[in-house]
């Protein structure tokens, strides 16, 4: 979902998660950019994500994934 603000955005701060079989520090949130397709492969979903520090926000999407290689879209959001 595309959005142009970022007030009434809830964030969530990182936190130890497992993931794909680890154990690590990140955001739960963030687990959610990928899903495995028909061939049982990773492809990202099709969603932003907003992450913020202070009073900066930024959007982005990852695009493609390919053997740890991302490509992604990203925009900073300038109402926080």
């Amino acid at each position: 979902e595309a959005f142009n603000s970022c007030s009434g955005l809830e964030f969530k701060p990182d936190e130890v998660i497992s993931m794909l079989g680890f154990t690590i520090s990140a955001n739960p949130v963030l687990t959610e950019w990928f899903q495995y397709n028909d061939n049982g492969a990773i492809e990202p979903v099709d969603s932003f994500f907003a992450v913020s520090r202070d009073t900066d926000c930024l959007k982005f999407k990852i695009l493609t994934y390919n053997a740890g290689i991302y490509q992604i879209e990203y925009q900073q959001v300038l109402e926080l």
